[in-house]
């Protein structure tokens, strides 16, 4: 299907005089306006970008014009050319060759690609129109005799929609005039207003508070029907749509009871106007309540669902809930201090156990070797020597009697880490023996370790083994 790419020229010299008095910017503007295409009324839009000319050696602002476009009124699918859709970049516009266009000061351009071919897509695509720029030539549409009273606002709704409802029921103007063209639009609120009377009543009384509040058409037709405020019928539809997919204690909830019980609580929350956080807390607070504590709280009694004084049981059941969980959080860290201090008491008595282990040659007076009797002693080792002593499970392994932990210090300096190692009471030797950083000691040190300090500690830990059968 043929469509013309031309641009009249009294839509070129608003655009041009437009541009003129925008600042200089190299980002793609839009303008639409009304033509006729195929013997039907079309919305076109205009992509213009500018653009710097040197001409006799001075540099000109100019522009460069495209009709990327064509939505016509009453047809299935909208035509555009050179123009594409990037999610992160928006519209973006094909400007390839040029063609100078006369004016006055012949700095105008408009721009035409060599191929004549428009493409057909769906009429939903590429409706630029709808953006915050006018028309550039409403009147058009007035002096067609079809739209002669048409008056729509062009900031609420789509131009093209509306005018092909209005096409098919001019009624809805009074809609349009009453309220905006975003409801007449609506195909709701239109066959409403055409069977009921008392609805266009309804609408010129609440007009005011619909224009300023602008609820959606669904809270608009509730709110005639029940007979019911547009605030209530707004924060009942908000707090269906919300439950849908967020909160979930309350849609655990919601999903156990009956269709019944489920609108009497959305209008509980929204005729009490409750904050959704706030009522998810509610409810965690009592399940949390039922579960842990002693007291069994009825979650069918409706006392519990939809208290009278909302604020005052929440803040009680907040409460004791806190209440509860210091109270068992404290339980909790008694438990953990007690077993603490258990496991130091063993680890202690493992330390008295295999003090022997800690013997020396007769010439040795270069290092000492130390064993670890609390978590503290592994922890302040492992922090200093940047390793894993104090962080794993190696305070098991002293309680259980698999391993043993020494700390091999210089004699000058008893009090500072040095190197640590550990012990296999079960294999009888040393398994580790690392210094700052998990690195072996030097080779003087690993002398003392492996040759001197651990066949006495083998020995000794042999006739402990003894001692014990015995």
């Amino acid at each position: 299907m043929k469509i013309r790419k031309e641009i009249p020229r009294d839509i070129l010299k608003k655009i041009y005089a437009a541009e003129n008095n925008e600042e200089y910017s190299r980002s793609v503007r839009y303008y639409p306006y009304f033509e006729i295409q195929h013997k039907k009324l079309a919305v076109s839009v205009v992509a213009v970008r500018q653009s710097r000319k040197k001409t006799k050696g001075k540099l000109h602002r100019c522009i460069y014009v495209k009709k990327v476009t064509v939505h016509i009124v009453g047809e299935e699918f909208c035509y555009f050319r050179d123009i594409d859709y990037c999610f992160l970049g928006g519209y973006v516009v094909s400007f390839n060759k040029e063609k100078k266009f006369d004016t006055e000061r012949k700095r105008a351009v408009v721009n035409q690609y060599e191929d004549e071919q428009w493409y057909s897509v769906e009429k939903k695509y590429f409706r630029i129109y709808n953006c915050e720029r006018q028309f550039l030539n409403i009147e058009f549409l007035n002096s067609l005799p079809e739209y002669k009273y048409c008056g729509f606002d062009f900031s609420t709704s789509d131009i093209v929609k509306y005018l092909e409802n209005y096409k098919k029921c001019p009624q809805m103007e009074m809609i349009s005039k009453l309220i905006s063209s975003h409801y007449a639009n609506s195909s709701r609120i239109r066959n409403l207003a055409i069977k009921d009377k008392d609805f266009v009543i309804w609408l010129r009384k609440n007009a005011a508070e619909i224009k300023s509040k602008a609820p959606n058409v669904e809270s608009v037709i509730n709110a005639y029907k029940n007979k019911s405020s547009i605030d209530y019928e707004s924060d009942r539809i908000h707090i269906i749509h919300s439950l849908n997919w967020q909160y979930p204690n309350v849609v655990r909830l919601k999903q156990q009871m009956p269709k019944e019980r489920r609108q009497k609580l959305y209008s509980y929350l929204a005729r009490n106007k409750i904050n959704l956080s706030s009522y998810e807390d509610y409810i965690r607070a009592i399940m949390e309540l039922s579960v842990l504590g002693k007291e069994v709280i009825d979650m069918d009694d409706t006392k519990n669902l939809f208290p009278i004084n909302f604020k005052m049981w929440h803040d009680i059941r907040i409460a004791q809930y806190a209440e509860m969980r210091g109270r068992i959080d404290q339980e909790y860290e008694n438990r953990r201090r007690k077993k603490l201090e258990e496991e130091e008491k063993i680890m202690r008595g493992v330390a008295e156990k295999y003090k022997q282990l800690l013997c020396l040659p007769k010439d040795e007076n270069k290092y000492i070797v130390l064993i670890a009797k609390s978590i503290d002693d592994l922890k302040r080792e492992g922090k200093i020597l940047h390793h894993c002593v104090g962080k794993m499970d190696y305070d098991k392994r002293i309680i259980e009697e698999r391993s043993l932990i020494f700390f091999i210090r210089v004699a000058d300096m008893p009090q500072t880490p040095f190197v640590t190692v550990e012990f296999s009471i079960q294999k009888e030797k040393v398994l580790q023996c690392y210094t700052d950083h998990d690195k072996r000691p030097d080779q003087e040190v690993e002398h003392f370790v492996y040759d001197e300090w651990q066949p006495l500690a083998i020995k000794a830990l042999k006739k402990i083994k003894r001692q014990q059968a015995a």
